[in-house]
């Protein structure tokens, strides 16, 4: 038989309202599962974490004990000279203790450094060392006043017109000469200038620098302070003698037309030459014996 239309719809509410209860129950199935789940889990980890700190616990208890144990071990080993020893037990510690007591029995004074409970006969009373009186003291020599300018007082000390010289004269063998000493200046052939008189002071200076210099050589090439002739007594016999001494000039200096080195000095004889940098001029030193 056919069923009427209003019969078929109650049908198919009552199947919608059982699906959805089961929808309904297996979802709350699902929850109460899940928090199951998680309540395990969560008495799991309160499980952990009780049994980590018990063991943290544990260990704290172990070191503290460690740390009294080798407090009381210091206290024992502790002597006189504050030597202190941590050695698990304390064995050592004891031993010590006990070692102290029998020497003060015996009447000997206890021995409160390493280097004494360490002493042996004939090692000159220290042990691996010899006394202190067999080893005789270095002499250390008692260092002299100096009295000699140096940095920036000795140069001014050293300048003419407020210009700092380059030069400082060597103690002891800067010494006038004997001979009378003069230097020519010829340009080719021809001389072009009185000759230089240099027999009145130990030391004559040559470069730009009219200001400072006893010779001036006013070419571009020459330095300001370009080079020194410098007589000094050097005790062989021969007196005071001329010596070419160049002050680092940029283009040098040159003796017999062959270049010196800078700050050397360079000594000089009778009719010697000397030019400097890329002037033409040549100088010729001579003393009167020659001249005459």
């Amino acid at each position: 038989s056919t069923s009427s239309p209003m019969t078929r719809g109650a049908a198919h509410s009552t199947d919608v309202d059982t699906a959805r209860g089961r929808r309904e129950r297996h979802h709350s199935r699902s929850s109460s599962s899940s928090l199951s789940r998680e309540r395990r889990d969560g008495r799991r980890g309160r499980g952990e974490g009780a049994s980590m700190r018990r063991r943290s616990r544990s260990m704290d208890d172990d070191d503290g004990r460690e740390r009294r144990r080798r407090r009381e071990d210091s206290r024992d080993g502790g002597g006189r000279d504050g030597e202190r020893y941590y050695h698990r037990g304390g064995e050592r510690a004891r031993r010590e203790r006990r070692s102290r007591s029998r020497e003060r029995e015996d009447g000997a004074p206890a021995s409160t450094t390493l280097a004494e409970r360490m002493r042996r006969d004939g090692d000159g009373g220290r042990y691996g060392v010899a006394d202190a009186e067999d080893v005789p003291a270095p002499v250390i020599p008692k260092e002299e006043a100096s009295f000699a300018l140096s940095g920036l007082l000795a140069a001014e000390s050293n300048s003419v017109k407020g210009v700092a010289l380059k030069y400082i004269e060597p103690r002891g063998e800067a010494k006038l000469p004997t001979q009378k000493w003069r230097l020519y200046c010829f340009k080719g052939k021809e001389e072009c200038e009185e000759p230089y008189k240099i027999s009145g002071q130990t030391r004559y200076l040559i470069g730009r620098d009219r200001a400072v210099v006893d010779i001036p050589s006013d070419h571009p090439s020459c330095s300001k302070q370009h080079c020194v002739i410098q007589f000094r007594d050097v005790d062989d016999g021969e007196g005071a003698q001329p010596y070419a001494f160049d002050l680092g000039s940029t283009n040098g200096t040159f003796v017999n037309k062959k270049l010196i080195d800078a700050n050397a000095y360079v000594k000089l004889k009778a009719k010697d030459t000397l030019s400097f940098g890329h002037s033409t001029r040549l100088y010729v030193l001579l003393h009167e014996g020659v001249v005459s």
